[in-house]
């Protein structure tokens, strides 16, 4: 959507976001920012580059093709290998992609994310846009993430999916040769409700103890995101649910 209101909207909205304190990823003010990769210093110093991608623009077609990052494994592999050329620890690939409503990942989202982790250039590769929550991959020493659902939308009575989604927590770890490893992979689910309020609310088992949701739907939605989410053998592999 970042292109729904053209190039005046597109500017606005990074200027704001850019105002807030928050770095700014996908979408450039010039062509040369475009070619540049967005690498951030977390607060213990490692250096986080963030490649995205989008399948689409809402139908939009933008008045300069440098204006918003596209889905195209080849130029998101490129700008990584600059990342890591220009000092970058950890490169993390964010894709928009897949088919609505649908929990399993569509064939392009497979496709871009093992091209992206075959290249040897990616630490992590998250999703969204699904608005459903989607598994979670172990791809060659890598984890994929294909789509993290809504963790803020508006509630929706037709799709129970549309209310659900996750977190993901990886530890990464910088062994003593340099290089970063994810030592531990946790994720929570979560569910929006309207009663009494409009409110976002973990379900996972070892959430605070609250009222926020009711205990029962609670499990129910849990269960039902657990069994999506650990579909690809992530379990297997070692993701966990975060306690």
């Amino acid at each position: 959507h970042s292109y729904d209101q053209g190039t005046e909207g597109l500017e606005r909205t990074y200027r704001a976001v850019e105002a807030a304190g928050m770095g700014v990823t996908g979408t450039s003010l010039t062509e040369e920012e475009a070619a540049q990769p967005d690498v951030f210093t977390t607060a213990n110093g490692a250096r986080v580059a963030i490649i995205t991608g989008t399948y689409g623009l809402n139908g939009y077609v933008p008045e300069h093709p440098w204006q918003v990052d596209m889905l195209d494994s080849a130029a998101m592999i490129a700008k990584a290998a600059r990342a890591r050329e220009e000092g970058a620890d950890l490169v993390i690939a964010n894709m928009h992609a897949g088919d609505e409503y649908v929990h399993e990942p569509s064939a392009q989202q497979v496709e871009v994310a093992h091209a992206l982790v075959d290249s040897g250039e990616f630490d992590l590769v998250v999703g969204q846009h699904a608005h459903a929550v989607q598994p979670i991959e172990y791809y060659k020493g890598t984890w994929i993430v294909y789509g993290m659902g809504n963790n803020l939308t508006e509630l929706s009575p037709s799709y129970v999916a549309n209310n659900e989604g996750i977190m993901v927590n990886p530890i990464f770890e910088r062994g003593e040769d340099g290089t970063w490893q994810v030592r531990d992979f946790r994720w929570v689910s979560s569910t929006m409700v309207d009663n009494p309020a409009y409110r976002y609310c973990i379900t996972s088992p070892s959430r605070p103890a609250s009222d926020c949701v009711d205990e029962d739907y609670a499990q129910q939605s849990n269960a039902r995101v657990q069994q999506i989410v650990e579909s690809m053998g992530a379990a297997e592999a070692g993701a966990r649910q975060w306690s």
